[in-house]
């Protein structure tokens, strides 16, 4: 696809939204109910996931004053099976809400200006191919976890030679981000397993369209980003209706873009 062809993608996209605004406020408001669904469950998960964090450094300071032994009381210690239970319940929780919400918003916006949306055959593949896809993400969490104290004890040690290692975490889930939603549009038309083999062949074959998509796509999010910055510095009541007036749409615009043009490739 040639930058002419993005461009126009780019507007019909637009155009989409500005003529179906109805079903534009339907989106915005499944977008709103997922986060706020999400933050309902995750924020108590999260809280009880730093406390039992706090109590497991308690003990882990008096066992090295003690005896030493840090591995055995860890493994012994009920504040790290605690973590570890939240944490599978926060990962499963994480995984049906993100594939219920936006398994529902992917099909939304790839059959936009369709009367007839058929959602459950998408949902059951969109719960599949994120079997694949959800191991990478955990895989994510704990390198960028890894990474940043590596770089905590880096910079402590040594801050004038200090040397961040923070991006490769980010470069990674670039990475994942890149196929997936590739594999998002694949899976619309075609079974999951052959819908992720497609998403690396496409990937690669096409990179330079593909990166010219993502590309433009990052740019028009830049733009809005330094927007909601701009109003959040001239009022929170401002930078609120931004983020959902056009922050929240935007999310709608960019699934229909790349539906559009990973179909036209």
């Amino acid at each position: 696809m040639e930058k002419g062809g993005l461009l126009d993608s780019y507007r019909s996209s637009f155009r989409s939204l500005q003529k179906n605004y109805l079903m534009t406020l339907q989106g915005v408001g499944i977008e709103v109910a997922f986060l706020l669904l999400f933050g309902f469950f995750a924020v108590p998960l999260r809280d009880a996931i730093n406390q039992h964090l706090v109590y497991l450094s308690d003990e882990l300071i008096s066992a090295s004053a003690v005896s030493g032994q840090i591995t055995s009381v860890i493994l012994e210690s009920v504040s790290y099976h605690k973590i570890l239970q939240l944490g599978f319940a926060f990962a499963v929780l994480f995984y049906v809400l993100y594939c219920l919400f936006q398994g529902f918003l992917w099909k939304f916006c790839l059959s936009f200006s369709s009367k007839k949306k058929q959602y459950a055959s998408y949902l059951k593949k969109f719960f599949l191919v994120n079997l694949f896809w959800y191991p990478f993400f955990i895989a994510y969490v704990l390198l960028s976890f890894l990474l940043s104290y590596m770089d905590t004890v880096a910079e402590r040690y040594n801050p004038e030679g200090f040397f961040s290692l923070s991006w490769v975490s980010t470069l990674f889930l670039l990475a994942i981000v890149y196929f997936a939603f590739l594999s998002y549009v694949f899976i619309d038309k075609e079974k999951v397993w052959k819908s992720i083999l497609r998403s690396f062949k496409v990937g690669f074959s096409r990179i330079k369209t593909v990166l010219g998509m993502y590309a433009g796509i990052i740019v028009v999010f830049g733009i809005v980003h330094m927007i909601l910055i701009f109003s959040g510095q001239l009022s929170e009541v401002l930078s609120f209706i931004v983020g959902l007036f056009l922050v929240l749409p935007l999310f709608l615009w960019i699934r229909i873009v790349i539906g559009k043009m990973v179909q036209a490739l």
